[in-house]
């Protein structure tokens, strides 16, 4: 396994995702770096530097990219707001959104716009009218407890994972996506498990989407979650929660 190169542009792809198929890529972080909230130890694009917000693309930039590219591939599943770290971390995210929205459905109005987020920023109510514009919001959930989300995300502002589990499970309709590790950084059993249940519990999503690592991870001491722990896991989910669960 090796670590990811960023994406060099604002576009990428498409791309084939196990869980979006055939999906285009929306890259309104750096086109050169990670730019990132979090600083988790399984990124496949390394550690989290220093960065300046100031880096990121115009609304104009991005708009005349997407554009272009819905021109050139009709043939999509998704296209997707993802990249080099969090895009929900650009401060004009809700007025990108509504323009893709605007554009998508001028182009190829039946193509869904899905979105990759850690969730550290839905407390503001700028992402919480962003998301209006979006179809599929996918909402990082890695733990349940704070030890355990300050040990695997290492969230670079001040939001605390009661504050992300609190606004999840006030939205109507979620879908959240846990990435499970073990080694020294684990989430995968004991307490930190039992927390991140209890946090399903609470939110209800209309599904839990997990999985583990496939390329090289920012630490070397964090391990592939086995697919048969993940197995069990997802039995849980479903049996004891009652909730829809996809392993990936």
């Amino acid at each position: 396994m090796s670590i990811l190169l960023p994406q060099k542009d604002i576009i990428y792809g498409p791309v084939s995702s196990r869980r979006l198929g055939r999906s285009l890529g929306i890259n309104i972080s750096s086109t050169h770096k990670k730019i990132c909230s979090f600083d988790c130890v399984y990124c496949q694009y390394g550690r989290t530097g220093a960065y300046n917000l100031k880096e990121l693309p115009s609304i104009d930039e991005v708009i005349t990219k997407v554009e272009k590219a819905l021109s050139v591939h009709p043939e999509l599943d998704y296209i997707t707001f993802s990249g080099n770290g969090e895009p929900t971390m650009h401060p004009n995210f809700k007025e990108i959104a509504e323009g893709v929205r605007e554009l998508r459905d001028r182009l190829l109005p039946n193509i869904p716009i899905a979105l990759l987020t850690n969730s550290s920023f839905i407390t503001e109510k700028r992402i919480q009218e962003a998301l209006e514009f979006i179809d599929y919001p996918i909402f990082k959930l890695d733990a349940g407890d704070e030890q355990t989300f300050k040990s695997i995300n290492r969230p670079l502002t001040n939001v605390s994972i009661e504050q992300i589990i609190d606004t999840l499970a006030d939205f109507d309709s979620t879908v959240t996506q846990t990435l499970f590790v073990d080694g020294n950084y684990q989430n995968s059993k004991g307490n930190s498990l039992q927390r991140w249940l209890e946090a399903i519990s609470r939110i209800k999503p209309n599904e839990v989407q997990i999985y583990s690592i496939d390329r090289k991870p920012a630490e070397e001491e964090v391990k592939i979650c086995p697919r048969s722990v993940l197995n069990s896991i997802a039995e849980i989910v479903k049996n004891e929660l009652g909730i829809k669960i996809k392993v990936y």
